[in-house]
């Protein structure tokens, strides 16, 4: 979600400012992305910087990675997929089921943003 040509995709259609701020370094420089970013570029460059692992947790974490997606709903579809792993380790669904459902909550989060965006 965050390729190179993701990035140039929004920019173009939706506008630069709709581009996910701090999901590439290379998105700095395009000059589009540069100006608008002014107020807040430095900061978030040095909090990718400052970003690892060790730093970025509260509690130590069986996996690697960090990740952050700035609109209203990734909050929710993140509870939403906790909610279905969980029923599945309960043995209350299977795996299967747990991750379809995750998908399909996925999907209906990308629907309902494209119609707010006109699409």
């Amino acid at each position: 979600m965050t390729n190179k040509e993701y990035i140039k995709l929004v920019g173009e259609r939706f506008g630069w400012e709709r581009v996910p701020p701090g999901s590439r370094y290379s998105t700095y420089e395009v000059p589009e992305y540069r100006e608008i970013s002014q107020a807040y570029a430095q900061p978030t460059l040095d909090a990718m910087d400052g970003a690892s692992q060790e730093s970025s947790m509260t509690h130590p974490v069986p996996y690697e990675g960090l990740q952050f997606v700035a609109i209203p709903e990734f909050q929710d579809l993140g509870t939403r997929v906790g909610q279905q792993i969980s029923a599945a380790v309960a043995g209350q669904i299977t795996v299967d089921e747990a991750l379809e459902q995750s998908q399909a909550y996925a999907e209906q989060v990308a629907r309902t943003y494209q119609r707010e965006e006109g699409q």
